[in-house]
């Protein structure tokens, strides 16, 4: 896991609209799980098991990784767990701020 950093960038917004210039995605992007989380914006570097198998993070699956992490670069571990809490304590959130 110690070589296993990536950086993560993720924009819903972005995403359902696509690429200017390109097509636009198919109509069923926009009925995906994420669709809502329009101000979701990711750019961090993220610990990742394997960047083959795991192109996405999950917030429960980093929060284990991060036991063992903890024992060679405590500093990274704790950004870690501060930047998923931060996430989805922001991910939680409406729009407007509510919770």
């Amino acid at each position: 896991m110690l070589w296993s950093k990536q950086f993560y960038h993720y924009v819903v917004k972005d995403w359902l609209e696509g690429d200017p210039g390109n097509p636009p995605p198919h109509a069923e992007r926009k009925l995906g799980r994420n669709r809502e989380w329009t101000h979701l914006y990711n750019a961090d570097v993220i610990s990742m098991p394997d960047k083959w198998e795991y192109p996405w993070y999950a917030a429960w699956d980093l929060a284990f990784h991060c036991i063992p992490l903890a024992l060679v670069d405590p500093d990274f571990a704790k950004e870690q767990l501060t930047l998923m809490l931060r996430e989805m304590v922001y991910a939680s959130q409406r729009p407007d701020s509510r919770v």
